[in-house]
């Protein structure tokens, strides 16, 4: 993660629990140095705003690597108007969140993500969002799915209810067109 805000490393690190490692990144240079360095890495989270540059600059340039073609990167940033949306995905960008964000979204968006075209029932992401000791109503995802929904109109990103089956990710070649339901 390349976010220069110490509250965002904490809550995206609670957010994904013990599932992920989060490497935390204050600066590109420090990305750099990380990203050329690890393996296995699953995503990037890019900040737009950083204090040395743009993070459209970072992804631009793991885009143009071999590196940046199999790693999904998402950003989470402030920039909110839909420009600033545009403009990410059309440098290389998988997803666009912009803050402030709840945590329980966060965490449905990261689950869905991470499984792009992969259908995940009600029950399966509750699971994985709010855990197995937690009594939480099923409804609760369709509430939160709605929010997300609403939040990625436009974004080339089509969150889709499948009836009787649960939710699915998909990402569109255009931004702002919205795939056909299946």
């Amino acid at each position: 993660m390349i976010e220069d805000d110490l509250v965002t490393h904490k809550l995206v690190k609670s957010s994904l629990g013990s599932d992920f490692e989060l490497i935390s990144c204050y600066s590109i240079a420090e990305a750099t140095r990380v990203i050329d360095s690890t393996e296995g890495i699953a995503a990037i989270i890019i900040d737009r705003g950083l204090p040395e540059g743009d993070g459209l600059s970072v992804c631009l340039k793991l885009r143009e690597d071999n590196f940046g073609q199999m790693v999904p990167i998402l950003f989470l940033s402030s920039a909110a108007t839909e420009t600033d949306k545009v403009v990410a995905f059309f440098a290389g960008a998988d997803d666009y969140i912009t803050k402030p964000f709840g945590l329980m979204e966060f965490k449905i968006l990261t689950t869905l993500v991470q499984s792009i075209d992969q259908v995940f029932s009600r029950e399966r992401l509750l699971t994985r969002v709010w855990g197995l000791s937690l009594n939480v109503s099923d409804r609760v995802v369709d509430s939160y799915v709605s929010h997300l929904r609403k939040k990625l109109q436009q974004t080339g990103i089509n969150l889709e209810s499948l009836r009787g089956e649960g939710y699915r990710m998909s990402l569109n070649a255009t931004p702002g067109i919205k795939a056909q339901a299946a």
